[in-house]
Order: C-alpha cells, then sequence, then structure tokens
C-alpha cells in the first residue's frame, strides 16, 4: 500500500482525493493546507488520519510515501523541493511556477533526487486526443499543413468578476498560465518542437484585476505545421474547445462543447463525421471528469514508479519556456524565435 498526502485544499480534496481512492494500492492518509477553516471544510469530505496546517510536518512524515500537490503555482517550489529531498513520490500541479527561473529549479531539484515526478496534464489522458496523437504520428491525414485552437468559456471566477489567486498573474492566475499552460502542452505534445510563436494577452477594459482572461496568437513548428490559438476564459456564450487540423490528405476535429472541462470530447474526421472517438469511461462517469483522467495518471506512476509519456518534469520545463516566450512576447510586440529567444 502506498501512502499518500495532499498538500492544499480545493483541487486536492475536489478532484486529487476521490482520484486516489480508485487507484489499486493507493491510501490518502493526510492532508495539509494553510488556513483552519479549510482544514474544517475538508474534515467534512475526507476521512484520513492526519489533518494539518504544516506541509513540512507531512513533507518529513516516515510513513508518507508519495506527495500530490495542489496548490497555486506561486507555493509549488519550497513544496516540490523539500519533498524531492525527502526522498517521496511526487505528483506536480501545472504550471510548475510562475517564474521560469523557479521551474528550472524545481526540474534540477527532481533530477538531483533521482526521483520521475508526474505532472497534472490530463489531456493526453483522454481517449480521443490519444487517438488524435496517433492519427497524426500516423501521418493518417498526410502531411500536416496547419491548425486551429479555440478554448471559449466562462470560468467561475471571471463570470462573478472574483480577485483571487486564479485572476492574480503573480500567484498563478490568468488565463496564460491556468489554461494556455495545458495548451502549450498538448500543442509540444501534438506537433512537437516549435519554431516560433507570437502571443497577445488582454482582458476586457473595464476589468480592473491584473490577470489576462484571452490568449491569441500563431504558433510554428519545425515539423511544418503552423496553426493559431484563441483562448478566452470570459467568454459568456456557448463553450467550446476544439482543435482542428488539416493535413494535405484530410481533416480532424477534437472537439468539447460542454462546459465540463474533460467531458464531451469527440474525435471526428471532417470527411467521414458519423466515426467518432469518444471517452466513454469518462462519458459514462457522473462525477468531475478530471477525476479519472488523475486517477490515470496516478495508477501508472505509482505502479511504475514513472510517468506516462509526456507527462514528465522536463516536459513541464519546456512548457514553462513557452509560456515565459508567450508572455514576453506580448511584451515586446514581436515574434519569438526558438533558438534564438527561447529553448524548446
Amino acid at each position: 500500500m502506498i501512502n499518500i498526502a495532499i498538500i492544499g485544499a480545493g483541487h486536492g480534496v475536489r478532484v486529487l482525493a476521490p482520484a486516489i481512492d480508485m487507484v489499486p494500492g493507493a491510501r490518502l492518509v493526510a492532508l495539509a493546507t494553510r488556513s483552519e477553516s479549510s482544514l474544517d471544510d475538508a474534515r467534512k469530505t475526507l476521512d484520513v488520519d492526519t489533518f494539518t496546517t504544516d506541509w513540512q510536518d507531512l513533507i518529513q512524515a516516515d510513513n508518507i510515501d508519495a506527495v500530490a500537490i495542489a496548490v497555486p503555482a506561486a507555493a509549488q517550489l519550497d513544496i516540490a523541493v523539500a519533498a524531492f529531498e525527502a526522498g517521496k513520490l511526487v505528483f506536480l500541479e501545472k504550471p510548475l511556477s510562475t517564474a521560469l527561473a523557479d521551474a528550472e529549479t524545481i526540474a534540477a531539484a527532481a533530477d538531483r533526487s533521482h526521483q520521475s515526478p508526474v505532472m497534472d496534464f490530463i489531456f493526453p489522458m483522454l481517449e480521443p486526443w490519444r487517438a488524435l496523437h496517433t492519427a497524426l504520428q500516423g501521418h493518417d491525414i498526410g502531411d500536416i499543413t496547419d491548425f486551429k485552437l479555440e478554448w471559449r468559456t466562462e470560468t467561475y471566477a471571471n463570470k462573478h468578476k472574483l480577485d483571487n489567486w486564479k485572476t492574480r498573474q503573480a500567484e498563478g492566475g490568468g488565463t496564460l498560465l491556468n489554461f494556455a499552460s495545458h495548451s502549450f502542452h498538448y500543442l509540444s505534445w501534438l506537433f512537437g518542437k516549435t519554431a516560433s510563436l507570437q502571443m497577445s494577452l488582454s482582458k476586457p477594459d473595464d476589468d480592473p484585476r491584473d490577470g489576462d482572461t484571452r490568449v491569441e496568437g500563431e504558433v510554428t513548428f519545425t515539423s511544418g505545421a503552423k496553426g493559431t490559438i484563441e483562448i478566452d476564459a470570459a467568454y459568456m456564450g456557448a463553450p467550446c474547445h476544439r482543435i482542428t487540423v488539416h493535413g494535405n490528405q484530410g481533416s480532424l476535429i477534437l472537439e468539447n462543447t460542454t462546459r465540463d472541462y474533460v467531458r464531451g470530447f469527440s474525435l471526428v474526421s471532417a470527411t467521414a463525421s458519423d466515426d467518432r472517438v469518444v471517452d466513454t469511461e469518462i462519458e459514462s462517469y457522473a462525477g468531475d471528469g478530471r477525476i479519472i483522467a488523475t486517477a490515470r495518471i496516478l495508477d501508472t506512476f505509482l505502479r511504475t514508479k514513472s510517468f506516462p509519456p509526456g507527462l514528465g518534469v522536463h516536459d513541464a520545463l519546456k512548457t514553462q519556456r513557452l509560456l515565459d516566450a508567450a508572455r514576453q512576447s506580448h511584451l515586446s510586440g514581436r515574434q519569438f524565435v526558438a533558438g534564438r529567444d527561447y529553448q524548446d
């Protein structure tokens, strides 16, 4: 039995805890969060041995084998480094940090510890996404020419104009770090190394909060694929998460038009739309679809002591470099080129 501690409430209680319950041989034994009120809320939901406001107690505990981190990006550095130094298995939240230098520190600490931490990038764990990846790797639509990524939704924080960590850039909030971190990760997974990018970050003129709500721009890949990105987390219309990929022998459309970030995806060919790939397990699950996707990551991680392909700390570091390049591109108003302006 592998004993796991969660550090952080919120996502930790809603998604990580039920995901751990789904994994054979895993047992949630402790939770740490910074406030007593959060602990009181967690006690109403979780039946675990230890609740504490001191995460360091859990890092050092001999009966804890693995640590699942569920804190804002700005708070992950110290926890992750301490967990590696204590020899724990570590489940990291995305993105690694708010700053590239801190992300590099986390990756270096993982290397020194000879651990293979896993990242909370859930989309590659979904069957329609895997089918798209397989199709692109197999050149099912020939050579990729272009793609279009559209992700439009309205988060709870944006709908209610909340000023919290999810909307504060310094703490890891805003659409770039929350949503585009997923997108840059899965675009690299699908298309390979980037060649260049040019991004613009914005928010409504009447929004006083500092976090961006919209990310848009263009990305090119060394494979020759190129495309546009439009992500809007304050969109008041019908939700949509869609990737349309064109090749010289056909087109594929991966789409979700529900408000669930995970449930609802299907992959279809533009010429055979009746032949759909869906994730039947997730579609039939009554709860939050992220729980099953996270359970799949944890199951592989805890069984093999390694990460599923593409979900390692250096994959996350690559994503962090793209996030940093995107922000710098926005600030400078110019295209950033791989090898000259950023690493890929």
